[in-house]
């Protein structure tokens, strides 16, 4: 990591940047190119040809912009007793989910109550008060799944442009 001060302020470059924050180094370059959007803090004037930026700066912005991701997450509907067992089908609607296949992978193991089904599959059951926790400590990077469109998608089967794969033609 590159780090040097200038009149007592600590600076990073690129490198430095990307370790602090825990990312790579071209997720830093997409956020200084995409400035506008993100809101990254400019680089500082540094006499060599490097891009520069005071740490404090980067530590602010960073605050502010997992605040936003946080922020576009799902609500959560935080209603009912802590201590309910739920399927799947209500979690999801607690969670603000499409419905059971957007439940992540890491949400499935933690499952409070699971039974053997006669198919050989599994019946998850989650206290509410787990679902919560989850809701709280989540990632900001998972999606919920696709938005779903007001009006289903018709396939014309005499459209060459239409969305059909062409080997099932």
């Amino acid at each position: 990591m590159a780090q040097r001060t200038v009149a007592g302020r600590l600076l990073l470059d690129r490198d430095g940047v990307a370790e602090r924050l825990g990312v790579s180094p071209g997720t830093v370059s997409y956020w200084r190119y995409r400035r506008s959007h993100t809101h990254f803090p400019m680089h500082l004037p540094v006499d060599d040809r490097s891009h520069w930026w005071d740490a404090e700066d980067i530590r602010v912005w960073w605050h502010a912009h997992q605040a936003a991701k946080r922020a576009r997450l799902t609500p959560v509907d935080r209603t009912g007793d802590p201590d309910d067992l739920i399927e799947s089908t209500e979690l999801a609607r607690v969670l603000g989910y499409h419905g059971p296949r957007s439940i992540q992978p890491d949400l499935l193991m933690l499952a409070d109550d699971c039974e053997p089904t006669s198919n050989g599959g599994s019946r998850r059951r989650w206290l509410r008060k787990t679902a919560w926790h989850y809701a709280d400590t989540r990632a900001t990077t998972h999606s919920t799944g696709r938005p779903r469109s007001p009006v289903p998608h018709e396939r014309n089967a005499d459209d060459p442009t239409s969305s059909r794969d062409q080997t099932e033609r």
